[in-house]
């Protein structure tokens, strides 16, 4: 939703109050630092045209600036970077394209990488930019050697949201569909969890709309701490009949 007001929110950090509110606007203009991550496995096979071709026009609908990057990665036991960082929707396309499914899934391993090397902020980063994840996989992992544990802390301490979108067709309780909802929910996203992979299509442009309608609240804690420990953050919006998707909290930099 557009056209929120900062005094609408409440914020919540390690259950106390922020010491001051710094600043909110409205995230469409922070940069975009967005990693499409394609699940290229042989359980994606049957249906990976049409989400191949739905990511493309994802991407066209999402880098609006030219400030904005994304890149592209397929995982299947391995996370291969596809096309890298551009603005350029042509080379994403080309990138995307040129993905070719064979082999197990690597899910965990390929969110840690991406989030670790491409993602992470550097110690002198001052600059806000947005970074979000889009995976699109059947949450399937047989082949990682992290856990889901540890790809979600490495994403938390990058600030990336997850929006996660199932290729899983019809499976009732699906572990992999688990998974992808407690990976977007815990980092802040959502996940889009279907029955029919020609759904794809309309959760990417789902998901491109949500990118042009989000906010980012900068504030001073009341208590900081050095220790480097995660910090839990509540945001909560004065209109009931709204619902706040925001990152569970945030490892302080170092």
């Amino acid at each position: 939703m557009k056209d929120l007001k900062r005094e609408q929110f409440t914020v919540l950090d390690n259950k106390r109050p922020p010491k001051k509110l710094l600043a909110f606007e409205a995230e469409t203009a922070l940069p975009l630092r967005l990693g499409l991550l394609m699940d290229a496995s042989n359980s994606v096979r049957n249906h990976f045209v049409g989400q191949q071709q739905a990511a493309v026009k994802f991407l066209e609908q999402s880098i609006r600036s030219d400030k904005d990057q994304a890149f592209v990665v397929a995982f299947n036991e391995r996370a291969a970077i596809a096309q890298d960082y551009t603005n350029d929707a042509s080379q994403l396309a080309k990138g995307v394209m040129a993905i070719r499914p064979g082999g197990g899934t690597a899910l965990w391993d390929a969110l840690y990488y991406v989030s670790r090397e491409r993602l992470m902020p550097g110690p002198r980063d001052k600059t806000f930019v947005r970074r979000v994840i889009i995976v699109v996989s059947d949450g399937d992992d047989n082949q990682s050697h992290f856990t889901r544990k540890e790809a979600t802390e490495m994403l938390q301490r990058a600030g990336v949201i997850v929006y996660a979108i199932s290729t899983n067709q019809g499976k009732v309780d699906d572990r992999g569909d688990s998974d992808l909802k407690a990976l977007a929910d815990a980092t802040g996203g959502r996940a889009f969890l279907f029955d029919d992979t020609r759904n794809i299509a309309d959760a990417l442009r789902k998901v491109a709309e949500e990118l042009q309608s989000q906010y980012c609240i900068t504030y001073e804690p009341d208590a900081p701490d050095a220790n480097g420990q995660f910090r839990s953050v509540q945001i909560a919006v004065d209109d009931k009949k709204l619902k706040v998707r925001a990152q569970k909290g945030y490892f302080p930099r170092q």
